[in-house]
């Protein structure tokens, strides 16, 4: 099933793509920006798909993005197919014709939660799919049912916390609170990538 928002970024920006995903994905958007364990051409025929399939292409220009043929073939198919969007991180000037564009001023290193111009953004972009977004985790959580604290075990880890310092964090509010989903009389927590980094944020602003 097509994605709303196709992200196009270089290698470089990975870890920005992904806090980007992660933030429109609780807007309530579809979102497509990594595929993994495929051959190259396979590799080729899903970028073109889902170019093709999305409704809106993102390109995170930076530094190493206006220098990368992927970003450029990308942004220029989402370009004649009038799907572009553009965002601008540390002042990096897009290339030729992109650097004519308007665009919007990404922040690196700064929480997407106090990003000024996402409002800009969510007006440039589709209704999100919210229903289909929802339907896609609670299949996904399905799977682990009862055993659902795998979800705050691994974001334990990932924090160096034991689990129970971990929940008693969150009880306190000395973490953000996570992501809930409902399904039926059960309510999942998700943690994100994004979660991860506010969460790191947050425990050093506590010491």
């Amino acid at each position: 099933m097509a994605a709303d928002i196709f992200i196009s970024y270089s290698r470089a920006d990975k870890k920005l793509a992904s806090v980007l995903a992660n933030h429109l994905e609780r807007s309530g958007f579809s979102v497509w920006y990594d595929i993994k364990g495929s051959s190259h051409d396979n590799f080729v025929m899903k970028i073109n798909e889902m170019v093709e399939a999305c409704e809106k292409v993102i390109t995170i220009w930076s530094s190493t993005s206006r220098k990368s043929m992927w970003v450029i073939s990308e942004s220029m198919e989402a370009l004649r197919l009038n799907k572009l969007i553009c965002l601008r991180v540390d002042n990096a000037t897009p290339p030729i014709p992109f650097n004519s564009m308007s665009y919007i001023d990404l922040p690196r290193g700064v929480s997407l939660q106090t990003w000024t111009e996402y409002d800009s953004l969510l007006r440039d972009l589709p209704n999100p799919s919210r229903d289909q977004s929802n339907a896609q985790l609670e299949s996904y959580l399905e799977k682990f049912d009862s055993d659902i604290h795998f979800f705050a075990g691994e974001a334990a880890e990932r924090l160096n916390l034991d689990r129970s310092n971990f929940e008693e964090l969150l009880r306190r509010g000395g973490l953000p609170a996570p992501y809930e989903v409902r399904k039926g009389n059960k309510k999942y927590r998700v943690f994100t990538e994004e979660y991860i980094e506010e969460s790191k944020n947050a425990l050093k602003k506590s010491k």
